[in-house]
C-alpha cells in the first residue's frame, strides 16, 4: 500500500498500525529536515515527537495527494519555531563540532552549506532519495534539485580539503 492510501486509510480508522506505518516511511525524512535547524540528537527525537502530535491534530485536514511535503512543511515549520524560541542557530555557528559526530569534519563542513543546499544533500545521500522524490517533497524541479546537489558536494569537497590542509 503507498503512502498516499496508508494515510486516507488511517483518517478514517486512526489505527495506531496505520500511524507506524505513517512514522516508519517517513521519520527519515522528519529528522533529515530537523537537522537543518539543530545538531543535538536529543532534540531532534523531542522535535520529532512534536512533529508527530502536530500531524495527529491536523491530520484531519489532510487533502492534498503530497504527504511527503505536507509533513515535510510540518516539520520545517517546527524546527523554525524551535529556532525562535531558543535561539539556537547551530547550523550556522561554523566554531561548532559535536562531540558525539561520527565525523566532525563532515558534520563541520555541512554546518557551513546554505540550509536548502544542506536540506537536499542529507535527502539524496543520507536518506537515499532519488532526485525525483526530492523535487516532489522540496516542489522544486529535478534540475534544480541537480544542481543543488552538486553545488553542495563542490562546497563540501572544497570544505574537507581545507580542514584537510590544517590537519597536515
Amino acid at each position: 500500500m503507498d503512502l498516499e492510501r496508508i494515510v486516507d486509510k488511517y483518517k478514517e480508522t486512526k489505527n495506531d498500525s496505520l500511524f507506524t506505518k505513517i512514522y516508519n516511511e517517513t521519520i527519515g525524512l522528519v529528522k533529515s529536515v530537523l537537522y537543518t535547524y539543530s545538531n543535538d540528537k536529543d532534540t531532534i527525537n523531542d522535535l520529532s515527537q512534536d512533529v508527530y502530535m502536530k500531524l495527529v491534530k491536523s491530520i484531519d485536514g489532510y487533502n492534498a495527494k503530497n504527504f511527503r511535503n505536507y509533513i515535510y512543511q510540518i516539520a520545517k515549520n517546527t524546527g523554525i519555531d524551535y529556532v525562535r524560541k531558543t535561539h539556537e542557530l547551530t547550523n550556522l555557528d561554523s566554531d561548532y563540532i559535536p562531540s558525539e559526530a561520527k565525523n566532525p569534519y563532515l558534520n563541520f563542513a555541512l554546518s557551513h552549506l546554505d540550509k536548502d543546499l544542506k536540506e537536499i544533500f542529507l535527502m539524496k545521500t543520507l536518506l537515499g532519495y532519488t532526485t525525483k522524490k526530492v523535487a516532489e517533497v522540496l516542489n522544486l524541479t529535478p534540475k534544480m534539485v541537480n544542481y543543488a546537489y552538486e553545488k553542495a558536494k563542490k562546497q563540501l569537497r572544497e570544505e574537507l580539503e581545507g580542514v584537510e590542509d590544517e590537519i597536515k
